[in-house]
C-alpha cells in the first residue's frame, strides 16, 4: 500500500509555470508521497473535459489500497473535488476553490466583467451545468484553504463550501490573496500536508 498525491494546478497554469507547484511537490515527498503535478490541457477544453483527462492520468498512477490525496488550486480545486467522486480519496486539500459552479456563475460575471469572454461560451456552458450540490458527499477528509484577502465570490464559495461539506476543515490565511506562490499561502499548505 502507497501513498500518492495528485496536485492539480489552476487555470493555465503547469508544473513549470509556478515554482510553488515544486514547493507543494517537494512537502509531500519529504512526508513519503509519491507525488505527481497533474497535467491539464486547459486550451479548447471544459470542466468535464479536465476531470475526464485528470481521472483517466489518476487511475493509471495508482494500485489498489494505495492513500489517495488529492490537492488543487482555484480550477485544480473544483477538478479535485469533482474527481473525488470518481476516485476514492484520503484527503482533499482544496486551495481557494473556485466560484464557477451553476450557483456562482451570476455573481462571478457581476464582478468578473470579462468571465465569459475569457473563459469562453463553451467552458461558461458546460460550467452552467455544475450543480455544487452533487459534490457536497466526496468522502474523505476535506481541508478548504482561503486567503485572508479573498473577497467576494471565491470567499463565498469556500465559505459555502465549507458549510455544506460535512466535517470539512476550513483554513484562512492571513495575508494571503488568490495567489498559490504567496509565502504564507504556501506555509499553510505545508502545514496541512504535515498533518496528513
Amino acid at each position: 500500500m502507497g501513498k500518492v498525491v495528485f496536485v492539480i494546478p489552476g487555470y493555465g497554469e503547469k508544473k513549470s509555470s509556478r515554482r510553488a507547484y515544486a514547493h507543494i511537490e517537494n512537502a509531500f515527498k519529504k512526508r513519503g508521497y509519491k507525488t505527481f503535478v497533474a497535467p491539464v490541457t486547459w486550451l479548447r477544453h471544459t470542466m468535464s473535459d479536465y476531470v475526464v483527462e485528470f481521472v483517466t492520468f489518476a487511475r493509471s498512477k495508482i494500485k489498489r489500497g494505495d492513500r489517495i490525496v488529492m490537492q488543487g488550486f482555484s480550477f485544480g480545486a473544483v477538478i479535485a473535488l469533482m474527481s473525488a467522486h470518481e476516485i476514492m480519496t484520503n484527503n482533499l486539500l482544496l486551495c481557494s476553490l473556485s466560484p464557477f459552479f451553476k450557483q456562482d456563475l451570476a455573481a462571478t460575471r457581476r464582478t468578473w466583467k470579462s468571465a465569459d469572454k475569457v473563459m469562453g461560451k463553451a467552458r461558461m456552458k458546460d460550467l452552467a451545468r455544475l450543480d455544487f450540490g452533487r459534490f457536497t458527499k466526496p468522502g474523505g477528509r476535506v481541508t478548504l484553504l482561503l486567503g485572508a484577502k479573498e473577497v467576494g465570490t471565491v470567499e463565498q464559495r469556500v465559505k459555502d463550501a465549507h458549510k455544506r461539506i460535512k466535517g470539512s476543515k476550513l483554513v484562512v490565511i492571513p495575508g494571503a490573496k488568490h495567489d498559490i506562490g504567496n509565502p504564507d499561502y504556501l506555509t499553510a499548505i505545508k502545514s496541512e500536508i504535515f498533518r496528513l
